[in-house]
């Protein structure tokens, strides 16, 4: 699983053409004063009306001295030239544009400041003209454009803490996977030792102690004494490998596990238990045989096997493993009777359930069948093939 690439909300407007808007509002404020609609103007007065205009294209890359500027050119226009509503439109820009880059404390005291500069510069700049004072208004925008400046660069910080969560989230989600599926390995750990192997262990320690006791009595239960034991030990290192992988970490070497390599020490298992089983063979397996397909085949014998065993009406076996260029097939049959518990489907047997379990996560087939007497076991597991193969390479 990769992690969702998630960026900033696009901007509404171009930068670029934000800038060329302000740009023609600094320039409508040069118009308004030359319309002689507010007074006489003078060339200072335009000069410094105009001059914004210029110094607002670099307010992102120097907010603070384009703040500074703007707030003299301001302060020089109360002076020079009639002062006109867009008149500070300028260095509301510019303290929005310092407010947007810069905390709320630094805000703050910004615009504490230009507003201790350009307040005292209204009043005086009124007195003794018949102008009506604007300090109110002009306090109330330049104040406004603060917040509105503070409130943009909040929204702007929130966003972005919400997207930094959300792309952290993604990011870790398979490592908080990978987290549960250990514990829950290391749960099926602690369960199967404490259930299974503490019985089995305890099979085995009684087993031996009855064939200690029962050197001089039959044969039979002599050799169904050791059968027992040598089946529980067998037992236990399988469970002690299954807890080593379980236990194991990613970066641990793997842990051998099963695969038809064993399945004449199987038959020689069975043997023992009195099952007669006649292995063969037609075809090699591919070397393209994968190590989960290996295992697969192996438990479908070993389950198959152990059914004749328990449910079998003769205890004799045939296993035929043909090995085709893409597929393994896995045949087993045996003799059966009316009570065989497969066929009949009676409750308590998940014999061929776990079979088909086990071939269909390799994606493989499973047939079972009884006909005239005999059961027979049909499974096909794929083999992928090797690379390459089947491409054909035609030259002119």
């Amino acid at each position: 699983m990769h992690a969702t690439a998630i960026g900033p909300p696009r901007r509404l407007i171009p930068v670029w053409l934000t800038d060329v808007l302000v740009t023609v509002v600094v320039l409508g404020a040069v118009c308004t004063q030359l319309s002689d609609r507010f007074g006489d103007s003078t060339p200072a007065g335009v000069v410094l009306e105009a001059l914004p205009a210029v110094l607002l294209w670099a307010r992102h890359r120097h907010p603070l001295p384009v703040l500074v500027a703007c707030a003299a050119c301001f302060v020089g226009v109360l002076f020079a030239g009639p002062v006109t509503p867009l008149s500070v439109f300028a260095l509301a820009v510019a303290m929005f544009t310092y407010a947007d880059h810069h905390g709320r404390r630094d805000t703050v005291v910004a615009c504490l400041a230009v507003l201790a500069v350009v307040v005292p510069a209204t009043v005086l700049a009124a007195l003794g003209t018949v102008q009506s004072p604007v300090t109110v208004q002009i306090a109330v925008t330049i104040g406004f454009a603060a917040a509105l400046g503070d409130s943009t660069r909040s929204r702007r910080d929130y966003i972005a803490s919400i997207t930094a969560r959300a792309v952290n989230a993604e990011a870790t989600r398979e490592i908080e996977a990978v987290r549960r599926v250990t514990e829950e390995r290391l749960r099926i750990a602690r369960d199967l030792h404490d259930v299974v192997a503490h019985q089995i262990a305890v099979i085995s320690l009684n087993a031996g102690v009855a064939s200690a006791n029962l050197r001089d009595g039959p044969p039979a239960a002599t050799e169904a004494l050791a059968t027992i034991r040598s089946a529980a030990r067998r037992v236990l290192g399988d469970i002690g490998d299954l807890l080593a992988v379980l236990r194991a970490d990613d970066d641990q070497p793997p842990v051998a596990r099963p695969g038809l390599h064993q399945l004449p020490e199987l038959v020689a298992s069975l043997a023992a238990s009195g099952l007669e089983v006649t292995v063969r063979r037609t075809g090699e397996v591919p070397p393209t045989l994968s190590p989960a397909t290996d295992v697969v085949a192996y438990r479908v014998l070993q389950e198959a096997l152990t059914n004749v065993l328990k449910h079998g009406a003769e205890s004799r076996a045939h296993v035929l493993i043909a090995a085709e260029r893409d597929t393994l097939r896995l045949l087993v049959t045996n003799p059966v009777d009316g009570d065989d518990r497969r066929r009949s489907g009676a409750p308590g047997g998940y014999g061929l359930h776990g079979i088909r379990e086990r071939a269909s996560s390799v994606r493989g087939r499973v047939s079972a069948e009884e006909r005239n007497g005999i059961f027979r076991l049909d499974v096909h597991l794929p083999v992928p093939a090797a690379v390459g193969e089947g491409r054909r390479c035609r030259v002119s």
